[in-house]
């Protein structure tokens, strides 16, 4: 990088990307070049990178917020907590149809690691076909395929990342990019090892389909939306499998489930609205989710692991959502106010009292979520996010030495302050 900087920047060849913040066009070898074949591919060199730090206050019945240590007085006392929340550093290579992206990603002063980091080729004839292979982002639903920088809510919608813990996997993805006649549609179909960016630790792949399409963006009310299908495994580490039957679990024993797989299954659809009201710019959005997913008995969540799983497996199904108002406040003011509900239901078979009874546990309470937020944008590259976020969870008499018989005091305050570059 040193090395490269004094050169870019005699060329004068420079210019600013909205996505990648500085492409440099590099010189090209013209001692390569072949009279028949012209003149050799274009080269050039992207970068971009953005910071956020930010302070959380959240209530005693919160264990850990997104920075820092847990709670140290869990249940007793109120805490705060400041860190990175994440920095980011991408740069992208392109020759041809051949792309190259490479992400630096550090969380909480203390991990870094590759996200993006993978290959993409474009077909020559076309440019609407492409292949890519590496560390990349399946682009399940709508959320997972807006880059954390991009999006507003500062923390996203928390039980999306219990069905996939992180926007990126490692795998293989072929994409169709069609033309505004067909709508922008927008194909994605992955193989990926449905373990984040994890090491591969099984011979089984996870299969990502995603199809979406938008309307003209100069239209004054524009419409976007999509469908996705997730289909994959999770390894059985024990000889134990229940199921729902009626309102309750019901073990099947047997040897065989060691080593063999559970289905993970999972159905999206989202939408998005957006038009320009007499106060500026106006935007719905709204998705769901619902199938099956295997987990553990007391945690919905598949975990990121590089190790097979112990433990029994709980077959669940579920069903969640979420709708989001955002309103522009004033036509030309860099400020949005941000409403939302979201509703997760990890376990649609059972309700109230009943949690808790039959082998269900706390994993199968149901969660509602209110969040109001503002975002301002008072400098280019510099976002200012603040949000309070309400949970409310099912209460169920069943748990009331978990304290469940009751709303948990679990609210959290964020602020957070981004630049982008």
């Amino acid at each position: 990088m040193l090395v490269l900087v004094p050169s870019l920047r005699a060329q004068e060849k420079s210019k600013t990307n909205p996505e990648y913040g500085l492409t440099v066009t590099l010189p090209s070898d013209t001692t390569k070049k072949d009279p028949e074949k012209g003149d050799p591919p274009k080269k050039t060199l992207q970068f971009s990178a953005y910071f956020n730090g930010q302070f959380q206050y959240a209530q005693k019945d919160v264990r850990r917020v997104s920075v820092g240590a847990p709670n140290e007085n869990y249940g007793e006392k109120e805490f705060s907590r400041i860190g990175v929340r994440r920095a980011f550093f991408t740069t992208v290579f392109q020759t041809g149809i051949a792309k190259a992206y490479l992400t630096i990603e550090a969380r909480d002063n203390q991990r870094i690691w590759f996200s993006d980091a993978f290959i993409e080729l474009t077909d020559p004839w076309t440019k609407r076909f492409s292949l890519s292979v590496g560390g990349l982002n399946p682009n399940f639903g709508y959320e997972l395929s807006v880059s954390p920088s991009m999006y507003e809510l500062a923390e996203g919608t928390g039980f999306i990342y219990t069905l996939i813990p992180d926007i990126y996997d490692i795998g293989a993805q072929l994409s169709y990019n069609g033309p505004e006649s067909l709508g922008n549609l927008r194909v994605n179909l992955s193989m990926v090892g449905g373990n984040g960016l994890q090491a591969d630790n099984d011979s089984r792949r996870d299969f990502v389909g995603a199809v979406r399409a938008s309307t003209n963006k100069k239209l004054p009310l524009r419409l976007s939306g999509g469908v996705s299908y997730y289909r994959g495994s999770m390894y059985q580490g024990t000889d134990r499998v229940l199921k729902m039957q009626g309102n309750k679990f019901v073990a099947d024993v047997n040897e065989s489930h060691v080593g063999d797989y559970a289905k993970r299954e999972y159905f999206n659809a989202h939408a998005q609205l957006a038009f320009n009201s007499p106060i500026g710019l106006t935007q719905l959005r709204s998705e769901y989710f619902f199938g099956t997913q295997p987990s553990a008995p007391d945690a919905f969540g598949i975990p990121i692991i590089n190790y097979l799983p112990n433990y029994d497996t709980y077959i669940r199904e579920f069903r969640s959502g979420y709708l989001y108002f955002l309103q522009q406040i004033g036509p030309k003011l860099p400020v949005t106010l941000w409403a939302g509900y979201s509703r997760h239901d990890p376990n649609k078979e059972v309700s109230k009292h009943e949690v808790g009874q039959n082998l269900t546990t706390e994993a199968d309470l149901a969660y509602e979520n209110a969040t109001f937020g503002l975002i301002w944008h008072p400098y280019p590259g510099v976002r200012v996010q603040s949000f309070y976020e309400m949970p409310f969870n099912e209460k169920s008499n069943s748990l009331t030495q978990l304290g469940y018989h009751q709303d948990k005091k679990d609210n959290v305050f964020t602020l957070r302050l981004q630049y982008k570059f």
